[in-house]
């Protein structure tokens, strides 16, 4: 016989008949699973009570199927409630003869719900009765008529359509992914050659100064930023020649990040993609959703993907470019770490990315794909620069290798502190970088600067002396050991045997000859 019982979630009170075994019901209210199990009392109930005691859980049986929760029917007309009345006791018995002979006692639990909906529903019937006026939800009952869970006597459209079969709740969604690869796109080579220098040292001005610098071409362009003009510009190498943009672009605070054949601009979190070494726009896209926005971005100077950016905060991921789209590579979004004032740099063939600042006790996070993951490797070695084969990581008073271990011995000291830069091609047969090493001429702190191939010990080397180049003056700030980006200002191409200078005024381009040998 049936006996009332209390949905432990909602509170909700319903009937449920008596069963030799634990079931499963569902609440009529909340719909969730629940397991009933009728107990004989420990001592025989008082006159009234309810003969067994009720023990009610949430959840379901294990081997148990949730019986389904039957859909309100809609009450459009009030002539058909005596013949509903007259046929439920004929469809429910047929009904839990026909249930218990395949299911056994979920077969009780779904009369008993067919009770309860019978008994709402006459409930309903009578009010609308009362006040015919009300009727429009019954007679527009889309939810209803369609058999939906939700969609009631107000006309509401269902959550489950046709809920004659069992509720099956929503999968879970998907883990993201926290694994990715790190694939460089290599493009179209460029090859470099060395220009005719009507002087040396050849000085060609800038139409504006400059606010962003990055190495294209695998190291033949170098491209810039023009916020006064609004324009982007390439200078090549082989021809010594500067190209403007036709297309204008973003104003100040434009982050740029150089290929081989394609750069990527980064102004309010739209990126724009356009051609090298013409300049032409391709496309924009929306950014990634990074906390405070990129703040810094990098690509290889030989590959055209991917590109790599980061927020203040080291928030960052890399980014699939292609002729039409940057997607976020999934599984590609950390944390990398580093200062808030720290910057992107990439080797040219896009396998080690560097992050790190510019004074001399910060520290350097070296990022690199291991096994599908990110390698995170912080570095003691600030003011740092990738090589471009992505073997050796140049700094302040030392080198170390893409693993962070240092290589030969650290040097400098109090009136003779050095700094390591990477040239930006690697040859096939030596690395190339300079030494920058302070000195005092006429009692002020200045660099004398040397091309090195030995990272063993360079101080040992018979190197190419340049002297004081007077171009780098400002570069760097003897006393707090701060320097500029060195990556924006001095870059050293074996190929075209030549430095190219920009000078911290940013308003021209300097290119000396190296005899490399």
């Amino acid at each position: 016989m049936p006996q009332d019982t209390t949905c432990p979630g909602c509170a909700h009170v319903f009937p449920v008949s008596e069963a030799r075994g634990p079931f499963t019901v569902p609440c009529p209210r909340c719909e969730t699973d629940l397991t009933v199990e009728f107990k004989k009392p420990a001592a025989p109930p008082e006159a009234g009570q309810p003969p067994y005691d009720l023990q009610v859980r949430k959840g379901a049986l294990p081997d148990a199927t949730a019986v389904p929760q039957p859909s309100k029917r809609s009450r459009d007309d009030d002539d058909d409630e005596p013949t509903r009345k007259s046929g439920n006791g004929i469809v429910i018995l047929s009904a839990i003869l026909g249930t218990l002979f395949v299911f056994g006692g979920l077969g009780l639990a779904t009369w008993l719900l067919f009770f309860e909906m019978d008994t709402e529903t006459a409930s309903t019937t009578n009010t609308n009765t009362t006040n015919n006026t009300n009727n429009t939800g019954g007679n527009n009952n889309t939810g209803g008529n369609k058999g939906g869970n939700t969609g009631g006597t107000k006309g509401g459209k269902g959550t489950n359509p046709g809920g004659g079969g069992p509720i099956v709740p929503p999968p879970p969604p998907p883990k993201p992914k926290d694994e990715f690869t790190l694939t460089p796109v290599i493009g179209t080579q460029q090859l470099i050659s060395a220009p005719v220098l009507e002087s040396d040292p050849y000085t060609l001005p800038l139409p504006a100064p400059l606010d962003g610098v990055a190495v294209g071409g695998n190291g033949r362009y170098i491209v810039m930023h023009l916020p006064k003009r609004q324009r982007l510009a390439v200078f090549d190498v082989n021809t010594l020649k500067l190209t403007e943009s036709d297309e204008p672009s973003d104003g100040a605070g434009t982050l740029i990040a150089a290929g081989q054949n394609r750069m990527v601009t980064a102004h309010n979190n739209i990126l724009r993609v356009w051609s090298l070494p013409d300049l032409k726009r391709k496309f924009d896209t929306t950014g990634p959703q990074l906390a405070h926005g990129i703040q810094s971005m990098a690509m290889g100077s030989a590959t055209n993907s991917p590109l790599i950016v980061s927020s203040v905060f080291g928030h960052g991921a890399v980014m699939d470019v292609s002729d039409s789209s940057i997607k976020t590579v999934e599984g590609s979004t950390t944390e990398f770490g580093g200062g808030t004032n720290a910057r992107l740099r990439a080797s040219a063939n896009g396998k080690l990315f560097l992050r790190g600042g510019y004074g001399f006790d910060e520290k350097t996070v070296l990022l690199s794909e291991n096994r599908r993951k990110w390698q995170t490797i912080t570095s003691d070695l600030s003011s740092a620069t990738p090589s471009a084969d992505a073997r050796y990581v140049y700094g302040f008073s030392g080198i170390n290798r893409d693993n962070g271990q240092q290589v030969g011995q650290k040097v400098g000291g109090p009136g003779a502190q050095t700094w390591y830069v990477p040239a930006v091609t690697a040859t096939t047969t030596s690395h190339y970088f300079l030494r920058l090493r302070e000195t005092k001429v006429q009692n002020k702190q200045t660099l004398t600067v040397s091309v090195h191939k030995s990272q063993i010990n360079p101080e040992k080397e018979k190197a190419i002396d340049l002297g004081v180049l007077p171009e780098l003056d400002g570069m760097v700030h003897f006393f707090f050991r701060n320097t500029v980006p060195f990556d924006q200002h001095l870059f050293l191409i074996p190929e075209a045997k030549v430095l190219v200078i920009i000078p911290t005024s940013k308003d021209k381009i300097i290119v000396r000859k190296v005899d490399m040998r």
